[in-house]
């Protein structure tokens, strides 16, 4: 069952990447590939766009700011780029560029991570599904998934949306193991994972996050 599910999920795929897939236009996915590279290459947390804010924060900690020396990064959440980082340390990334290139095959396999999660993703919510309610419900899950065009936009943007997505998941999950046995400890525990996790991940939606687990623990500290 799961072998034809990965069978069709990656059939979708290559369809979808013949048909849509372009090289990066967002600067915020270039920037974290960048930071990225400079992590898996051995120089840190580095960037080569330098914003004047950042020269700023940089100069009031170290006394004075380079543009020539290498530049902390302090604009991107680190989960994502380290994700990336350690893919490129496994994956054949080449930076050559070929004559008459169409597409750049190192934002080809960025592209390829990022679908790799929107497939944890797919697993995660259809577990989700069948344990709340049963497999029906859990295969129209499977279904809307791989049917909302956004979603697969997302899988080859570059950006770390995907990765929030595994995280948002995973966490609810955990949340939702932990119900039977709720105390004042774990829930506390559990909401400095959250808060964690979502600051690594991409924290401008950590908010949103917060809204709706703490509306959830409301409920249950009523029910109870």
């Amino acid at each position: 069952k799961w072998a034809g599910f990965a069978f069709v999920f990656v059939a979708l795929a290559i369809a979808y990447d013949l048909r849509a897939y372009k090289n990066f236009s967002n600067p915020e996915a270039m920037d974290a590939a960048q930071v990225a590279r400079n992590l898996a290459e051995g120089r840190g947390f580095t960037t080569q766009f330098i914003r004047p804010a950042s020269l700023y924060f940089v100069g009031q900690k170290i006394g004075a700011a380079s543009l020539t020396n290498a530049h902390p990064d302090l604009a991107n959440a680190p989960a994502y780029p380290a994700l990336l980082a350690a893919s490129m340390r496994g994956l054949p990334f080449r930076y050559e560029f070929a004559a008459g290139f169409r597409t750049w095959p190192p934002e080809q396999l960025i592209a390829l991570v990022n679908q790799a999660l929107f497939f944890l993703t797919v697993l995660l919510a259809w577990r989700l599904a069948r344990g709340l309610y049963d497999a029906t419900v859990a295969w129209l899950t499977v279904a809307a998934l791989l049917g909302a065009d956004l979603l697969w936009r997302f899988s080859i943007a570059g950006l770390p949306t995907m990765l929030a997505l595994v995280l948002f998941l995973l966490v609810f999950a955990l949340f939702l193991q932990g119900i039977p046995h709720v105390i004042d400890v774990v829930l506390n525990g559990f909401w400095k994972l959250l808060q964690g996790l979502q600051h690594l991940a991409r924290s401008h939606v950590q908010n949103l996050f917060f809204e709706f687990f703490g509306n959830l623990l409301a409920h249950i500290e009523g029910v109870d």
